[in-house]
């Protein structure tokens, strides 16, 4: 029979759900950039230009589907890893239909891919919920303590509200796969200690690259040094094809070849920007210039561009250190809530217009008035949040806590130093399972 508890959390997952479900049905576009033509070839985005992450993922899907090549156009690609494309790949061998968008409707199977990913986000929400409810129990020796049911459901249904959990679970992005698959990691590492979480959180970087140095942090978690080497072995169990594939293709084991141009197009541009009083774009001309444009590889520009980073980056060690955390902190003020009500009532708007929609435009007073609210609104939560997760880890350092402070801390630097509030999805179920630590702790005393 269920208890009390079994039809809260029932509540909260439908609640996520039907939420997520609603925008869904209410949102025009799922594209996250804005790009329509032929995709550039990957060094373009080594002169500075933005990429098109949704057209990317997309195109590289319908690619290995027809021509079982990981592209975007004619030529192999390293910028992005295979872990999302090859998600859609297969929910577009699962349920084929036509890959070509009118002007009055949009491919059943787009639907599909957006539907699967509204249960993962649910599944995300259910998983928060196991990792507060049976850990907390755990701690306090007692499967029925009433604590650790609290722990469960209040990160949950917090999580189920989030603005930018809800918006990625709808868009051709790799948020909501990523988020699931860490938190999964998470719990099975929790629950038992096992070595084989290696596997899933390998899985997560080849999902989203930001993920490939978490090994670091978690091997040291593991206990003892048999299960370190076995947690290794398997992380880098489903990384290795991929290296070996651009070792094929490029001559180069390199993973991909995002992370030099990120380094060098924000990082090391925006120390040469804020240290010389120049422009962005000035920094990024003056550094670009170094680049030997004379070889198509796309993973040795990126060994090129990595170094030529590094090296302006350690010229001014301090200051940039200063910038980094600076910039880092203001993912947690960007918001995503104003996306979710333009697209809700209607506006097919993408993030590079997103502005211009809401002050550009001649959107009423009103709107921009509840636009406003509903931003200050995000941010005042994510920040009180993190103060009170901050004070749950302050006044008990131990595991598990131990272990959501190191992927908060984790995330939050490699984030870098773009303003975006999708980078800090991956640490607010975290955030959240810390500030309702400190609720136990309360009671403790």
């Amino acid at each position: 029979m269920f208890n009390k508890s079994n039809y809260l959390i029932i509540g909260v997952l439908c609640l996520g759900f039907f939420i997520r479900l609603g925008f869904l049905l209410r949102n025009p576009n799922f594209d996250y950039t804005d790009f329509k033509g032929k995709l550039p070839s990957e060094l373009f985005y080594f002169q500075g230009n933005s990429p098109h992450d949704s057209q990317e993922y997309k195109a590289l899907a319908l690619n290995m589907l027809k021509h079982h090549r990981f592209s975007w156009n004619s030529e192999p690609v390293a910028f992005r890893t295979p872990g999302y494309p090859f998600f859609i790949t297969a929910i577009y061998s699962l349920f084929p239909g036509d890959d070509t968008k009118t002007s009055t409707s949009k491919p059943l199977k787009d639907w599909i891919v957006m539907l699967i990913q509204v249960f993962l986000s649910t599944a995300s929400i259910y998983l928060i919920y196991l990792i507060g409810k049976n850990i907390w129990d755990k701690k306090n020796g007692s499967e029925n303590n009433s604590y650790g049911y609290w722990a469960g459901i209040i990160p949950a249904f917090l999580f189920s509200l989030n603005p930018t959990s809800i918006l990625f679970s709808s868009l051709f992005m790799a948020e909501t796969l990523f988020v699931f698959c860490i938190l999964l990691g998470s719990w099975l590492f929790l629950k038992n200690k096992n070595p084989c979480t290696g596997l899933i959180f390998g899985i997560s970087a080849l999902i989203r690259p930001i993920a490939f140095y978490i090994f670091i942090p978690l091997v040291f978690l593991q206990g003892n040094f048999k299960k370190g080497i076995i947690f290794l072995i398997l992380f880098f169990l489903p990384i290795l094809p991929w290296i070996a594939r651009n070792v094929k293709v490029y001559n180069l084991p390199l993973f991909t070849s995002i992370q030099g141009c990120n380094l060098l197009i924000f990082n090391a541009s925006i120390l040469e920007s804020e240290e010389l009083g120049i422009s962005l774009q000035e920094a990024r001309d003056k550094l670009q210039k170094k680049l030997d444009f004379s070889t198509t590889n796309p993973l040795q520009l990126s060994r090129q561009a990595q170094k030529i980073a590094i090296k302006r980056i350690l010229k001014s060690p301090f200051r940039y250190t200063f910038i980094h955390f600076k910039k880092a902190f203001h993912i947690f003020l960007s918001t995503k809530s104003d996306d979710i009500i333009l697209r809700t009532i209607g506006r097919d708007v993408t993030q590079s217009r997103l502005s211009r929609f809401v002050f550009e435009n001649k959107e009423s007073s009103i709107l921009k008035s509840i636009i406003v609210l509903s931003t200050g609104i995000e941010s005042l939560v994510i920040i009180s949040f993190l103060l009170l997760a901050v004070i749950g880890f302050m006044r008990s350092p131990q595991y598990p806590n131990l272990l959501f402070i190191l992927i908060i801390g984790y995330f939050f630097i490699f984030s870098g130093v773009v303003n975006e509030s999708r980078f800090r999805l991956p640490l607010i179920p975290y955030i959240y399972l810390l500030a309702t630590s400190t609720l136990w702790l309360k009671r403790k005393k």
